[in-house]
């Protein structure tokens, strides 16, 4: 008696859809991407209009209430 083997060899199976390593011309692969990131380009401005010590401190603080809420902020209503 002659065995159907089609779905173990079929190309959706486990075997043949795991992950594959990136391609060689991944920017992964190639280091760095030639253009800057949106953050870097936003920051761009404030480091040369020499604002960003301030940006800096108003950035700490911000994030350090969003980490840390306040023990009333829970009474606040809108």
């Amino acid at each position: 008696m002659e065995r159907d083997w089609r779905a173990a060899t079929a190309p959706n199976n486990s075997i043949s859809s795991a992950p594959k390593p990136p391609a060689a011309t991944s920017p992964a692969a190639d280091g760095p991407s030639p253009r800057p990131e949106p953050s870097v380009l936003a920051l761009r401005p404030v480091i040369s209009n020499g604002d960003f010590n301030q940006y800096w401190i108003f950035h700490t603080v911000k994030e350090h209430e969003r980490l840390c809420p306040q023990p009333d902020q829970r009474n606040y209503v809108l």
